[in-house]
């Protein structure tokens, strides 16, 4: 399909720069990454239970609240 002339392809006009490299490359040691456990610790899951439990008590009174007439 023929492009319109609105279209735009980006042209670079000039050459990219040469990048020097060295002559001898070095030896990268990285170090080893040992899995402890793929599981969440017992404390973590207790505090995320109260936060999502904490959470659920929030929505309940905002909802609750919501639903209260103004009394006029």
């Amino acid at each position: 399909m023929p492009r319109t002339s609105a279209q735009c392809d980006f042209v670079l006009a000039r050459e990219p720069e040469p990048v020097a490299l060295p002559q001898v490359g070095q030896v990268i040691e990285l170090p080893l990454a040992k899995l402890r456990t793929s599981e969440a610790s017992a404390t973590a899951t207790k505090w995320v239970m109260r936060l999502v439990l904490l959470t659920f008590i929030l929505l309940g009174i905002v909802t609750v609240l919501g639903h209260i007439p103004a009394g006029e």
